[in-house]
């Protein structure tokens, strides 16, 4: 069979098909350079995140999309510009100025098991995630057994090392405790790069029925502007740190787009042949 990346689900579009038009997250100008003397990493970008809305952010490797989620939770500061989570500017994390509760920007890494500790069990970490949100613990075990089940997670998973559990779940869980610290907006970089086809389809389905359930902003990091298109209510595609594109992903494969858009599509079309061959069973 052919995994269909443009497949829509309706009970997953009813909800968001229009975001509402609060800005949540706004990125103003922001340029970053690295080392002196070379060119910048990203050039002026800007772009509005609304509620509810899921953005999927597309480019090749290298183009600024990691460094821009980077900027936007605070990890590294841009060398102008800014960003504003509802109006106010977000602090760097370590700043006196930053709390968790106050600038609620969630992000989930492409590498899930390296975002767990290993020596604990994943009930141990999904705690820990609960604590630093400041839940109290009579309500943890519920929330935790709750969130688990939405993401269609056993129980017993709780008691495992995330050595003993498999890619697509420890993605899952990933998913699971950027959630139990109650974002506003959630970043997810890469997050299905590393799966097996229908594995990267169930993610989407299910991050993007999770975050219209409960009203989510997101940012989508993706090379693959097929699974932009499936998961996204609107696109933006970086070229070498500047922003070629903002419109819905319907229309990346329009006419009158910028020629890295094309060569974007054109890579896309030729990996879904390959997929027919290779997904195709008697």
């Amino acid at each position: 069979m052919m995994y269909d990346f443009d497949k829509e689900t309706v009970d997953m579009n009813e909800k968001g098909k229009n975001p509402g038009k609060t800005p949540v997250l706004e990125v103003e100008n922001v340029w970053k350079a690295f080392n002196a003397g070379e060119g910048p990493v990203l050039k002026e970008v800007s772009f509005t995140l609304f509620e509810g809305e899921i953005m999927g952010l597309a480019g090749v490797s290298g183009c600024g999309k990691t460094t821009l989620s980077r900027i936007i939770t605070g990890i590294i500061s841009c060398d102008r510009g800014k960003v504003l989570y509802r109006g106010k500017e977000i602090p760097k994390i370590g700043s006196r100025n930053r709390s968790l509760n106050e600038f609620p920007v969630q992000m989930i890494f492409q590498n899930a098991i390296a975002s767990f500790d290993r020596d604990y069990t994943i009930g141990y970490s999904l705690r820990e995630a609960c604590t630093a949100s400041g839940m109290d613990k009579e309500s943890m075990d519920d929330e935790i057994g709750n969130i688990i089940s939405e993401c269609d997670l056993p129980i017993e998973i709780l008691k495992k090392k995330p050595t003993q559990v498999s890619g697509g779940q420890m993605q899952r869980l990933a998913i699971s405790r950027a959630l139990l610290t109650k974002p506003e907006v959630l970043i997810a970089d890469e997050i299905i790069s590393a799966l097996d086809i229908p594995i990267q389809l169930r993610i989407l389905d299910l991050l993007r029925q999770l975050a219209k359930k409960r009203n989510l902003s997101v940012i989508f990091i993706a090379h693959d502007l097929m699974a932009v298109k499936r998961v996204s209510d609107r696109a933006v595609v970086l070229y070498e740190g500047e922003k070629v594109f903002d419109d819905t992903p319907q229309n990346i494969w329009g006419e009158n787009v910028h020629f890295h858009i094309k060569e974007l599509a054109d890579a896309v079309a030729k990996v879904s042949l390959s997929l027919m061959d290779a997904t195709t069973t008697n």
